[in-house]
């Protein structure tokens, strides 16, 4: 130092967002300052090994359900992704209906060979048909 220097120090109030999830890929963890409004989401749905699942909504300092969602930042704060396991007849929903229409036209078409009738047996011209001899009578 050559001379006296002032110094002028300038705080800023930043809090922590910490963003947890058990699954999918989360965004938004970082420092922000007091009163901003901070943007956090998850991607939806995940699968993990051979299980799919969907989020549900977010807990801690969020209840909001959407994936992308934002907090006003007033302390530090702490949101997790909520997820349910989809089931088989949720994600597989539309095998039923091929199935239940296969099922139908296999009975239908059954019933109409079954109802159909069976073919006259043609008859060969007269002079071509033996007539077998009399019997006599004894």
């Amino acid at each position: 130092m050559d001379a006296p220097k002032t110094v002028t120090a300038q705080w800023t109030t930043q809090y922590w967002l910490t963003v947890i999830s058990t699954y999918g890929d989360p965004q938004g963890e970082n420092w922000y300052t007091s009163g901003d409004t901070a943007t956090f989401s998850i991607t939806s749905p995940v699968t993990s090994g051979d299980v799919e699942y969907e989020f549900t909504g977010w807990s801690g300092d969020s209840t909001e359900s959407s994936k992308s969602a934002t907090i006003v930042m007033s302390g530090p704060s702490t949101v997790e992704a909520e997820w349910q396991e989809v089931s088989f007849l949720e994600k597989s929903w539309w095998i039923f209906p091929i199935i239940i229409i296969i099922i139908i036209v296999a009975i239908l078409a059954l019933w109409m060979m079954k109802r159909k009738k069976p073919e006259e047996e043609e008859l060969p011209p007269p002079e071509e048909m033996e007539i077998p001899p009399e019997e006599e009578e004894v």
